[in-house]
């Protein structure tokens, strides 16, 4: 008996551990909440009762409970679609009719539109009639209906790029290829949109576009920037060559600049603008304009010594 009473404790130890072990495990999971082990004794009984003096027969495992405190902690992603509750209550997600109910917050959208979480269940929520008035009773997944909503082109893309004083100038400068990570010091990658064009059976529908920027170290706070969009040149399509200007910040801070200033133009020490950019698309191997408009001057800022 006294040999089973210690396997027990050992074995309560045991699942201490596994509990704890699960809580650290999830540390990093959105929307986790931690549990605890609670332990019941043993006692043996009888027919005749147990009497007076009778010992106990060890401990087990009575139940793990979770706790639903609201969470400390709130880390901010960026993406609008992350959610937290504040207070009591569970987002509601349905998968294929399946209801579930979780406290994690982290959603985007399929396909289709549709708000949704990481294994696809669509998050729940109450419709809304034509006048913008909330169906209350009336649950539904929730779906974001873009197609009323007029394309807008990108025009100003704000990014922080810190160019490394530190980082060697590239000893040779070898010809520049977007393709060789050998050719540049650093790559700066963003997503812009065109604004579409016309009407009914001829419409252009608005497009994403995949603008980046290029920089190769040439000397001490001296740099090149090269641009593409969506591995063309952003004014002519039909070639791959890339815009380029050199940039080279004095002592006295300021930016000067040299090279294709009719389609990189300085709007300030800390802010260039694309300009002319043709949107584009490939045809049957061929890249061509897509006919839609493109909104406009793209701004492109350096901010935080983009040169220092």
């Amino acid at each position: 008996m006294s040999f089973n009473t210690a396997i027990s404790g050992i074995n309560a130890a045991n699942k201490r551990l596994e509990v704890a072990g699960n809580n650290i495990a999830n540390s990093g999971t959105v929307g986790f909440k931690s549990s605890r082990a609670q332990f019941s004794a043993l006692y043996s009984s009888a027919q005749l009762g147990s009497g007076r003096n009778a010992i106990g027969d060890g401990v087990r495992l009575a139940a793990t409970q979770q706790n639903f405190n609201q969470g400390d902690s709130m880390t901010t992603s960026g993406n609008p679609l992350d959610m937290r509750i504040q207070g009591n209550g569970f987002f509601v997600v349905s998968d294929k009719g399946s209801l579930a109910y979780t406290r994690a917050g982290a959603f985007l959208k399929d396909a289709a539109n549709f708000v949704v979480d990481s294994e696809g269940g669509r998050l729940q929520g109450y419709a809304a009639n034509d006048k913008g008035e909330i169906m209350r009773g009336l649950r539904t997944d929730l779906q974001i209906d873009t197609s009323n909503v007029a394309a807008r082109a990108t025009t100003r893309v704000a990014e922080n790029i810190n160019l490394d004083a530190s980082l060697p100038s590239l000893a040779r400068l070898p010809a520049f290829d977007p393709a060789d990570p050998a050719t540049y010091t650093r790559a700066v990658g963003r997503t812009i949109q065109d604004a579409g064009s016309g009407t009914g059976a001829g419409a252009v529908p608005a497009a994403d576009h995949e603008l980046k920027q290029y920089f190769v170290k040439t000397g001490d706070r001296q740099w090149s920037m090269y641009v593409l969009v969506d591995g063309r040149n952003p004014v002519d399509p039909n070639s791959v060559a890339p815009l380029h200007v050199t940039l080279e910040q004095k002592p006295n801070g300021s930016l000067s600049y040299s090279g294709n200033s009719q389609h990189l133009r300085k709007i300030s020490d800390t802010e260039f603008a694309l300009q002319g950019w043709r949107p584009a698309h490939e045809v049957n191997g061929a890249w061509m304009s897509n006919g839609a408009a493109s909104g406009g001057a793209v701004s492109l800022p350096l901010i935080d010594g983009a040169a220092s």
